[in-house]
């Protein structure tokens, strides 16, 4: 079977580059733009390919804008974000928005043709940058719309600063907004993560979208 793949990315080299090793290896490209408003209109006239491979920095309509307009207008999208960005913020913009991995440009051909045929057949795929039993359950209750709280106690400091990790914001910003030190900040994240069994601000993130303590 040939996956049916758009590819949306603004530069052209790298755009071509991808959908020649796609193309040699059995895929379907159905569609190439460089910016998110060309793959809205033609989603419109055409509805979801198999797979979406989408960046994040493009002109006119970013990754971010694209992503969450995909997730408000179909209900059963795959995007893979394929980006230059390795930070934090841009892994968890995505993923809050609905992608359903995270790859970056530097990966190898063959981690991108798995990630393409994982997604497809498992609905998420992950790399080293992202937890894989988190992902998975976050699009598990997404897809079945159940945002359950956890069993686990926060106090309210805890929820409030957990809350706050789900956003842009810097340890140091989040202390100056709750009037704490950023080392503050950091043992509270810290209690977080020894309760909940997670070991990174992407997982916590994940997990406070999962048991619905911020909304997608």
């Amino acid at each position: 079977m040939s996956l049916s793949i758009a590819l949306v990315d603004d530069h052209i080299l790298v755009r071509n580059a991808i959908a020649d090793l796609l193309r040699k290896n059995g895929f379907k490209i159905v569609c190439e733009a460089d910016n998110g408003k060309i793959l809205i209109e033609y989603l419109k006239k055409n509805g979801l390919p198999d797979i979406i491979l989408l960046d994040i920095n493009m002109p006119v309509m970013n990754g971010y804008e694209t992503m969450e307009c995909i997730a408000e207008s179909y209900d059963k999208h795959k995007v893979i974000a394929l980006s230059m960005y390795d930070d934090e913020n841009s892994i968890i913009r995505m993923i809050k928005a609905g992608a359903s991995g995270y790859l970056l440009k530097e990966s190898k051909p063959a981690e991108l043709l798995e990630a393409i045929e994982t997604v497809y057949q498992k609905g998420f795929y992950h790399s080293s940058l992202v937890n894989t039993h988190l992902i998975k359950t976050l699009k598990s209750d997404n897809n079945n719309k159940k945002d359950k709280k956890s069993k686990i106690e926060f106090n309210t400091k805890e929820l409030e600063i957990l809350q706050l990790l789900c956003t842009e914001m810097s340890y140091k910003e989040i202390g100056s907004k709750l009037g704490l030190s950023s080392r503050t900040v950091e043992s509270y994240r810290d209690s977080i993560c020894e309760k909940t069994d997670i070991n990174s601000r992407i997982g916590l993130v994940l997990y406070a979208i999962r048991n619905g303590f911020v909304k997608v």
